[in-house]
């Protein structure tokens, strides 16, 4: 069932005249929509047989003598019936439909019976409805209306996205998240969350246009902004830009290159590059003092087997100094960046970032390059 169809079809008769039979969990996914039928009815599910859904056989006659010889068939409420009395005329639909809007409005491909009944067709359907267990909303009973909820959700959520005008606004210390006007919809039952996609949601107080973030670090700063709605069980969440103020530069860019490179990486694009200005193939590789190192190994790679050394450095600055230049810019441009990523997110990296940072520093001071 959905709410939108109940709604219309509640239109057809009073509160008093109507009855709405269906299953228990249905009539709790929709329960707001459901009390306007009064007193709504439950039966159980449908419980088929296990082998008509995992057999492969598509075809599953049924005998006509299955009942008379004991053969347990499947119970519980699929029939799919909208009964309307008007005076003395009855009529009944039945068929493939189900009580949606997508069933009844053409968008899904049906077939439908409309039918003129008398008195006892009527008292054979009312039989199944002698059947059914009462749900009564005075009992107390606490349903949920998620569906509901959703609807209600999604005419919020194109309120807010009408209305956005957002902007971020950073320093070295925070970030903050500001609107021109309150962003908050209408409806104050629904609650709002707000966040960078690289970060966390944080709950935007009531009647406020500025929420604080906090602190970041920079590889997380983006336009992209997460919002989420709730109400209820229910929630949407969806994504909106918000410019920056002032504009996020080539330091942002540097700092989310690194960070989605990582620590090891890092180290081994450096030490790969150096390793590009080898020796010539009739020089011995004086740089490499364990023979098994330039060779193939089934083994997997470990940090420090790869990392760059302080003799390949060397090397590098004496046998191309266009590779030394290019690894000097990498180092001056990105490592910094990487070192303040690692502080808190990668511990074991920003070590060995660290001890690499050491070692080039002597190297460069020793050949006399700009530190």
């Amino acid at each position: 069932m959905d709410a939108g169809f109940l709604r219309h079809v509640a239109k057809t008769a009073s509160r008093s005249g109507r009855q709405l039979l269906s299953t228990r969990f249905e009539i709790e996914r929709l329960a707001a929509t459901c009390r306007i039928f009064g007193d709504s009815l439950a039966l159980d599910a449908p419980d088929y047989p296990p082998s008509a859904f995992e057999s492969s056989d598509l075809v599953h006659p049924t005998p006509a003598s299955a009942a008379e010889e004991g053969e347990e068939l499947g119970r519980g409420l699929h029939a799919k019936l909208l009964h309307i009395r008007q005076g003395d005329r009855r009529r009944l639909w039945m068929g493939s439909a189900n009580a949606t809007q997508r069933a009844w409005s053409g968008r899904n491909v049906e077939i439908i019976a409309e039918l003129s009944i008398d008195e006892s067709v009527e008292a054979g359907l009312m039989s199944l409805v002698a059947e059914a267990r009462p749900i009564r909303w005075e009992d107390g009973t606490a349903l949920k209306d998620v569906e509901a909820q959703k609807d209600e959700l999604e005419r919020a959520r194109v309120e807010v996205s009408a209305h956005w005008k957002g902007e971020i606004v950073w320093d070295k210390e925070s970030i903050r998240l500001r609107h021109s006007s309150i962003l908050h919809p209408s409806d104050t039952r629904i609650h709002l969350e707000a966040g960078l996609i690289t970060g966390g949601l944080e709950t935007w107080p009531a009647g406020e246009t500025e929420l604080d973030l906090g602190p970041y670090q920079t590889a997380d700063l983006t336009e992209l902004v997460q919002l989420r709605l709730t109400l209820g069980d229910a929630s949407c969440e969806w994504i909106m830009q918000a410019p920056a103020t002032p504009p996020f530069g080539a330091e942002r860019d540097r700092a989310a290159f690194m960070s989605s490179m990582g620590a090891r990486e890092f180290l081994l694009w450096v030490a790969d590059t150096m390793r590009g200005a080898s020796a010539p193939p009739d020089e011995p590789d004086w740089t490499n003092d364990d023979p098994s190192r330039s060779r193939p190994t089934k083994a997997p790679p470990t940090w420090m087997a790869d990392l760059p050394t302080q003799e390949e450095v060397f090397a590098t600055w004496s046998r191309s100094p266009v590779i030394y230049k290019t690894i000097q810019h990498r180092v001056s441009r990105y490592l910094p960046v990487l070192l303040e990523h690692t502080r808190t997110m990668d511990p074991d990296g920003h070590t060995q970032l660290l001890l690499f940072a050491q070692m080039w520093a002597v190297c460069e001071q020793g050949l006399g390059a700009p530190l």
